[in-house]
């Protein structure tokens, strides 16, 4: 069966409730960090309620920032989406900010590296990187899920290190990057074969409408391999091969637009699609 890849948008990312929460909680946390908080004491223990703002601030940004490029991911139907996007990012931040706090707790008792942690996350983010990558006969696919997967972790550790203006401004160009420049790739196109077998009563008049039928839905390269016929369980039947080449999923739409149209034909018994 033709799959239809051509992507439905459900709705906006602003239209899921729980995103539209995080963008308030994160709004709130923010302008609580302009102003100087004072500590609270809670059983004769002080927390640094300012830090505690500021770190929460942190997470909230970085799981936007996740959401949003793992968005784009997700309608283009790619293996990991807007959860596995944010969760990425919302990890790397933590990271950081733990080594932070680790190094503020110890710095004056050993040497401490506060990058360390975030240097295993870099090299780490590979297992997911590896298990996006698919092989497709001769070809690569989720290269360019991987290479954004690894980028999302990276601003995740700039947001853990509380370099908000530019990992917010890394997060705009991965976005354009993914969204936008991806129709170069579509200049370019990727040619994919398939082959579609009828199975015909008999070779009548509907040979033309079938013929119709491919010249209105493909407009690429179309190639009638066969036409055999063969005794089936009543009468004689007739078996028409068709190579079909597309470039471009707009034309991998039509493909699966013309089978169910082949199907309305009276004389048709079957008709079997698969990729070559």
């Amino acid at each position: 069966m033709i799959k239809n890849s051509q992507l439905t948008l459900r709705s906006h990312i602003w239209k899921i409730p729980t995103f539209a929460i995080m963008v308030l909680l994160t709004a709130i946390t923010g302008l609580m960090n302009l102003f100087e908080l004072p500590d609270l004491v809670i059983i004769g223990n002080h927390i640094d309620f300012g830090n505690y703002t500021q770190n929460t601030f942190t997470i909230l940004l970085a799981a936007i920032i996740g959401s949003v490029i793992g968005w784009e991911r997700e309608n283009r139907n790619r293996p990991a989406g807007l959860r596995t996007y944010s969760l990425v990012c919302v990890g790397s931040a933590i990271v950081m900010i733990t080594s932070f706090e680790v190094f503020e707790l110890y710095n004056n008792y050993t040497n401490f590296d506060p990058t360390r942690l975030g240097a295993q996350v870099i090299s780490g983010i590979g297992f997911l990187g590896a298990g996006t990558i698919i092989r497709d006969q001769f070809s690569v696919k989720g290269l360019t899920t991987a290479a954004s997967l690894w980028v999302v972790g990276c601003i995740g550790l700039t947001v853990g290190s509380r370099m908000y203006v530019l990992s917010i401004i890394v997060s705009i160009v991965v976005y354009y990057v993914l969204h936008n420049l991806r129709s170069l790739d579509e200049l370019k196109g990727e040619k994919i074969n398939y082959e579609i077998i009828l199975t015909m009563k008999k070779l009548s008049g509907e040979i033309n409408h079938i013929q119709k039928l491919v010249d209105k839905y493909i407009t690429k390269a179309v190639h009638v391999v066969s036409i055999q016929e063969s005794n089936g369980a009543n009468e004689v039947e007739t078996t028409i091969v068709i190579n079909v080449t597309i470039i471009d999923d707009h034309d991998e739409y039509n493909v699966g637009a013309m089978i169910m149209e082949l199907y309305k034909i009276k004389d048709i018994i079957s008709v079997i699609c698969k990729e070559i």
